[in-house]
């Protein structure tokens, strides 16, 4: 996966077919690294994957489920006000953009960190 550098087949031709593998080949790539967040969250790493998990939403502001995990990284680092402003903005561009509200376990987690439940709250 870290080898893995820019969109999925951009080099090849442009059909419809090629066209449609390629997204569906980003989306899992995009699925799999999230579920390597998941490990190292998981496996206690939160400290260290803060920095790349702020990369990572950025390069994908409306994914909320890297958004969640950013909040729990954030907050069981000990710093909770970050997780919310992280929510907030999340919100901000969910409502701006897609017209949305974040997703019930988005919004879930968002109260959890608000009401300082211990750090253990899962994705």
């Amino acid at each position: 996966m870290r080898f893995w550098r820019g969109d999925a087949l951009f080099d090849m031709g442009r059909t419809d077919e090629l066209v449609a593998w390629g997204d569906r080949l980003d989306e899992d790539r995009r699925s799999v690294t999230e579920d390597l967040f998941d490990v190292r969250l998981a496996r206690g790493y939160h400290h260290e994957i803060v920095g790349t998990l702020g990369d990572w939403t950025s390069r994908h502001p409306l994914r909320e489920r890297p958004h969640r995990q950013l909040m729990l990284a954030l907050y069981r680092s000990g710093r909770s006000h970050d997780a919310s402003i992280a929510y907030r903005r999340l919100r901000h561009r969910l409502v701006e953009q897609a017209g949305v509200e974040p997703a019930p376990a988005t919004q879930s987690l968002h109260h959890r960190i608000l009401a300082a439940d211990p750090p253990v709250v899962t994705l």
